[in-house]
C-alpha cells in the first residue's frame, strides 16, 4: 500500500499465491474454496487495509482484471470463492469509493460492475505499452457494462489525475498512445462512490 496526496493504492499479488487457472471453478454446484486468485492471507490484509483507508479514492491493483464477467480471459470471476468473498466484504463493511486498476488484457477499458444495493464498481484496465496488442472479440466486445469511449485497441498507457476540494474530488483517467495522444478518457466523482443513505 502507499498514498499519492490523499488517495491510497493497494497492491495485489495475483500470481504468488493462484491456484491452476484450470481448477474447477465450481464443485457440487458450489464456489470451490480452493480455487484462489490472491490466497486467504493476501485477502485478510486487503480487508484490513480498506477498513482503516479513510481515502476519497481507495484504488486497488490486480495484474488480472476484477470486474468484467464478460471475459473469457483471466479474471477474478473465474475465482468465485474470492470474487463472491470480495464484493460481500465491500458491501457488509459500506467500504466507500473503491475503484479496481488492472492489466494484462493487451487492450485498455472501463469496465463497470452494478450491485443491487451499493453504487457501481469501476475497473480500470491499461496495457499495453510495450507488448502487442490482442484485439477484442464477440461477446466482450459488445460487453453492455464497458464505458463509453474507454476501449482502446493500440499501445497505449495511462494518466490518472485527481482534482477538487476535500469531499468533492474527480478522478479521471486518460488512455495516451505512444507520442502522447488521447485515445481515450473517462471520469468519475468521489459522490459516485457512496453508498445510498439508509432510509429511516
Amino acid at each position: 500500500k502507499f498514498s499519492y496526496g490523499d488517495v491510497d493504492f493497494f497492491l495485489l499479488d495475483d500470481r504468488t499465491f493462484r491456484s491452476a487457472d484450470f481448477m474447477n471453478a465450481m464443485v457440487d454446484g458450489k464456489s470451490n474454496p480452493e480455487k484462489r486468485m490472491f490466497g486467504e492471507k493476501q485477502m485478510m490484509w486487503l480487508k484490513n487495509a480498506l477498513i482503516n483507508s479513510y481515502a476519497p479514492f481507495k484504488i486497488v491493483v490486480s495484474g488480472s482484471q476484477v470486474l468484467n464477467v464478460a471475459s473469457t480471459q483471466d479474471c477474478l470471476k473465474d475465482y468465485p470463492v474470492e470474487f463472491e468473498e470480495l464484493l460481500a466484504f465491500l458491501d457488509a463493511e459500506k467500504i466507500t469509493a473503491v475503484i479496481f486498476m488492472s492489466g494484462d488484457r493487451h487492450h485498455s477499458e472501463v469496465i463497470r460492475y452494478q450491485r443491487p444495493k451499493a453504487y457501481a464498481l469501476f475497473d480500470i484496465t491499461t496495457s499495453p505499452l510495450t507488448a502487442g496488442v490482442a484485439a477484442v472479440r464477440e461477446p466482450e466486445k459488445s460487453n453492455p457494462e464497458r464505458m463509453a469511449g474507454t476501449l482502446v485497441e493500440a499501445q497505449n498507457y495511462s494518466r490518472i489525475s485527481i482534482s477538487g476540494k476535500s469531499k468533492e474530488r474527480k478522478l479521471r483517467v486518460e488512455f495516451l498512445g505512444l507520442k502522447g495522444e488521447k485515445l481515450g478518457e473517462w471520469n468519475i466523482d468521489e459522490t459516485q462512490l457512496l453508498f445510498p443513505p439508509t432510509k429511516k
